[in-house]
């Protein structure tokens, strides 16, 4: 092995040491090393190897640690790609964003045509744009899809965009339609299509603090109007099936949204206001954390509380509270970020959720009946989230990244995005 070694370290050494005008002494040294290498000398091969080192720079030491290393962690995310926030459009496309490290991690709404063709709905890189709210900081809920329209906030200035979509022509250009600075944030955006605006949960940083409120936000002008205020926070702003009714969450300093949170319901008046009188409590309190409001077609509120110790799913009509199919189990998480789906409803009384069974020790999609409690179990990944009213989940365990699954509950095809 000695020799070998030698042998390569000499030619190596020479071939490198000629192209720079030092050859000659290098290859005496190496020579020297071949000799003894061949004679069986470990002291002269010692040597000789040591000199060589000094003379070529190789071999140097550096403290733990701190040596050059060819593998950076630039190099490691080069190509990676974060899926989050999946959802069908009213077209019936799907929409997700894509975190993109070889963009300096810049976010991206893509769609998939039914032709299969994936394609950015988000500018070029040029245009500066990132789907990315920083309410609370998290963020989360940056965009929104309407009929002909996508909403979203944009990560520089925190203002609310909006671009026309077509069935058979590249998304529009993107024009701002709120005016402010970065002092004003903007996140959950929902559509109100009866008054022609947005719900959103707006935040203004400003001298004394900064102050929560949920407001809407004509989708004309972009002039926004204040529908709730007072508490420290609100998440998931949602509006009933008729366009009557409003839901949301709220909770104070020093609490965080899994200790505990009131969820509220009112009734707009005919001018589009949420008048005090037209609000009142449904869940919520001290130690009980609620989130994921959804309202029903029949006007019943569905949300998940940890009223019994576990993140189960409940539905409140003509105000009575109702358990839907009670486990020991969690159907929900912390709410570290705005948009987050735990479940879907579904047609005929069905709920899509992820559940995480203790003792499976892991995450897994569940198809409820809430009618008579039946549980079936799709096959599908371990899941991290779901939209509202969709049959779309994105996942991923250890083992592989993020992939966005579409999938048909009846006959149980999925088609698969992976970064």
């Amino acid at each position: 092995r000695l020799h070998f070694y030698c042998c390569f370290y000499f030619f190596f050494v020479n071939g490198r040491c000629s192209r720079s005008g030092m050859g000659g002494r290098h290859v005496v040294l190496g020579a020297a090393a071949v000799v003894a290498a061949v004679r069986w000398s470990p002291a002269v091969v010692s040597v000789a190897c040591s000199v060589l080192r000094r003379v070529t720079g190789h071999g140097r030491h550096a403290p733990s640690g701190c040596w050059s290393s060819p593998v950076t962690s630039a190099l490691i995310v080069k190509k990676a790609v974060q899926l989050g926030s999946p959802s069908f459009g009213p077209d019936g496309l799907l929409y997700w964003v894509e975190g993109r490290a070889e963009e300096a991690g810049r976010r991206v709404l893509v769609r998939r045509r039914e032709n299969g063709k994936v394609e950015d709905v988000t500018p070029p890189r040029e245009s500066g744009l990132s789907v990315c709210s920083r309410v609370h900081e998290y963020g989360g809920g940056a965009y929104v899809l309407t009929q002909r329209a996508v909403y979203f906030v944009n990560a520089k200035d925190q203002q609310v965009y909006v671009q026309q979509l077509a069935d058979d022509e590249a998304p529009g250009a993107a024009v701002q339609l709120t005016s402010g600075d970065t002092t004003t944030r903007y996140a959950d955006l929902q559509p109100d299509p009866k008054r022609r605006r947005l719900l959103a949960v707006c935040e203004q940083h400003e001298a004394h603090g900064v102050k929560n409120c949920i407001v809407a936000i004509d989708t004309e002008g972009g002039r926004c109007s204040v529908l709730v205020e007072g508490a420290d926070f609100y998440h998931a702003p949602r509006i009933s099936a008729d366009g009557a009714h409003m839901c949301w969450i709220s909770w104070n300093h020093p609490n965080m949204p899994w200790d505990d949170t009131h969820l509220w319901r009112g009734e707009f008046d005919s001018a589009g206001y949420m008048p005090v009188k037209a609000r009142r409590r449904v869940a919520g309190g001290l130690n009980e954390s609620v989130l994921q409001p959804e309202w029903r077609e029949d006007g019943a509120l569905v949300f998940l509380s940890d009223r019994s110790g576990w993140w189960n799913l409940y539905v409140e009509k003509d105000e009575q509270v109702l358990a839907l199919c009670p486990k020991a189990a969690e159907f929900g998480g912390p709410s570290w970020i705005f948009g987050l789906r735990y479940y879907a409803l579904l047609p005929r009384g069905h709920v899509l959720t992820a559940m995480t069974d203790p003792a499976a020790m892991g995450e897994r999609l569940l198809l409820l009946n809430t009618a008579n409690g039946a549980v079936a179990v799709p096959s599908t990944p371990r899941s991290r989230a779901l939209p509202s009213a969709s049959p779309l989940t994105t996942a991923h365990n250890v083992a592989t990244p993020y992939n966005c699954f579409r999938g048909t509950l009846v006959a149980g095809r999925q088609q698969v995005r992976t970064p």
